[in-house]
């Protein structure tokens, strides 16, 4: 009997031990959900300008943003057609030659979010503009990775160029990670660049087009000729500088 009143008694602490672990992991997991949905609650009291969310280019909501080296939002697009033309950002003046474009999903979502809630209305067109800019970012990328394939690449001068793949260097899964280039108007330059660079081009994207700058390739190379559209009437026209 001794013995059975034991086991009866060790059965008893095991359950006890348990239903504790589990009240304590139950009550924890409580206490995570509530503070998570303070912090979202937090997140939702937070009241934003509407004129944080304007591309300075196009004056439309920023979609798909990008940012320069001096922490300016701009549409993709527009950030992209504005460095055909011009090296200096809009808004503050400082350079912006040959840099590499930096997105910002965090505030691809907040601007999203501000658009369901405050202007419904602008949330077709929005993501109409949205999914033309990814069709755009698509063309954008080389597919044939090959040497001797031509390539658009843009130079110190910010000015596209036609190259030539001279070199790949495969990463650790034998895709192209860094390629060799050099250029079709000067065959002794060649630059590497990473496969991802925005410095890099399917040829003709950019080399075919005639309202950009673009080297003069009947005179001296450090010929430019310089054709300006207009962007935006709220963009400035100033020549690009050589």
């Amino acid at each position: 009997m001794e013995g059975e009143e034991l086991k009866q008694q060790e059965l008893q602490v095991k359950k006890y031990i348990r239903k504790s672990r589990y009240t304590k992991k139950k009550e924890r997991k409580s206490k995570l959900s509530q503070e998570v949905q303070a912090h979202k609650q937090k997140i939702s009291e937070i009241r934003h300008l509407e004129k944080d969310f304007i591309c300075a280019i196009c004056l439309q909501y920023i979609c798909c943003s990008t940012s320069t080296k001096c922490g300016h939002a701009f549409c993709e697009t527009c950030l992209t057609e504005y460095e055909l033309l011009f090296d200096k950002c809009l808004v503050c003046d400082a350079s912006i030659k040959n840099q590499e474009i930096r997105s910002c999903f965090l505030l691809d979502n907040l601007i999203q979010e501000f658009i369901e809630r405050n202007h419904p209305s602008e949330l077709q067109n929005f993501n109409k503009r949205k999914a033309e800019c990814i069709q755009q970012r698509q063309k954008k990328q080389i597919q044939d990775w090959q040497i001797g394939t031509k390539i658009d690449i843009r130079d110190s001068n910010n000015i596209w160029c036609v190259g030539i793949i001279s070199r790949i260097q495969p990463n650790k899964n034998n895709q192209a990670q860094n390629v060799v280039v050099c250029y079709v108007n000067n065959l002794n330059i060649q630059e590497e660049l990473p496969c991802a660079s925005s410095r890099l081009a399917p040829f003709g994207l950019y080399t075919s087009r005639k309202d950009i700058p673009h080297y003069n390739n009947c005179q001296n190379s450090s010929e430019l000729v310089i054709l300006l559209p207009t962007i935006s009437d709220n963009v400035p026209q100033k020549l690009f500088i050589q």
